[in-house]
């Protein structure tokens, strides 16, 4: 009867198939991190989808809200995973500058079933200050590795470097002008950075005004994520949920003359060294 065998076979599959859950991301990118390299142990309980298709949207969190409800609405089990900037794009200054983590979670701006991530997106969780040090003492010609808290000095020094421009970033989104690309003032630092960045904002804020109001209250945000009385990692990690991470990248690569990009390579260092972010683990083991 291998007729009827493979018939039930097939029926066994789609039952299988119909008991995982989805949970949707917004890219490519972030479907080869989490499913590929972090939660590829997950598999048998959980599919990890991009929100992007030809039918639905062109991804990103709208994407995955849509996405996530439609599935809902058809009785399937359906989450969502959105970056912090997703609060960016949606000019919700309240929630996205909120520095107290727990009253941050209690909310849930894109509905029940979207975890909004701590950080800025899912490139931040990369920067794990061992993993990196590992890549760069590799990359230079076989050094041998820093302690960790130089590099943790240098990750947060470097953050620091950018709180003015996500400040410069988030007012011209506030007024619907388009921000400068990844790499800008990548090879500036401190009073450099404030220097081209004021220049840059009055020049393209000339025609406007009543902003300086705005952009002040932002920046004083924007440092109370700074937190200079605790340690090192904490310092860094708490920077990292305003830091837009493609920045702080670019800046890596042009101090280190680094020609490709290292995410994916990150990604797998993370998993191999046990070192997968706890945020997004705990999410996924909570879903059911």
């Amino acid at each position: 009867m291998p007729e009827f065998k493979s018939f039930d076979s097939a029926i066994t599959l789609e039952k299988r198939y119909a008991l995982k859950i989805i949970v949707y991301l917004e890219s490519e990118e972030d479907v080869s991190i989490l499913a590929d390299r972090w939660f590829f142990d997950f598999g048998e309980h959980i599919e990890f989808r991009t929100s992007a298709d030809n039918f639905h949207s062109t991804g990103g969190y709208s994407g995955v809200r849509s996405r996530v409800k439609e599935d809902r609405e058809n009785g399937i089990k359906a989450y969502g995973i959105v970056d912090r900037d997703a609060l960016f794009s949606k000019k919700n200054w309240d929630i996205l500058l909120e520095t107290d983590d727990e009253k941050y979670k209690a909310k849930f701006p894109f509905g029940e079933y979207i975890h909004t991530l701590l950080r800025w997106e899912i490139e931040n969780y990369l920067f794990d200050s061992l993993i990196v040090e590992e890549f760069l003492a590799d990359h230079e010609r076989g050094r041998k590795k820093r302690s960790n808290n130089v590099v943790l000095n240098e990750l947060t020094q470097e953050c620091c470097n950018l709180i003015f421009v996500m400040g410069a970033c988030i007012l011209l989104r506030e007024y619907g002008l388009s921000i400068p690309g990844a790499g800008y003032c990548r090879n500036f630092d401190g009073e450099g950075i404030r220097e081209e960045v004021d220049n840059f904002i009055q020049q393209r804020m000339k025609t406007l005004s009543g902003w300086e109001k705005f952009f002040s209250n932002i920046c004083d945000r924007l440092n109370k994520f700074d937190k200079k009385s605790e340690n090192n990692d904490s310092q860094f990690y708490s920077l990292l949920r305003i830091i837009d991470g493609k920045r702080l990248l670019e800046r890596l690569k042009s101090k280190y003359k680094i020609a490709d990009n290292p995410r994916f390579h990150f990604a797998r260092k993370i998993r191999e060294a046990n070192r997968v972010p706890s945020e997004i683990k705990e999410f996924l083991s909570s879903l059911n």
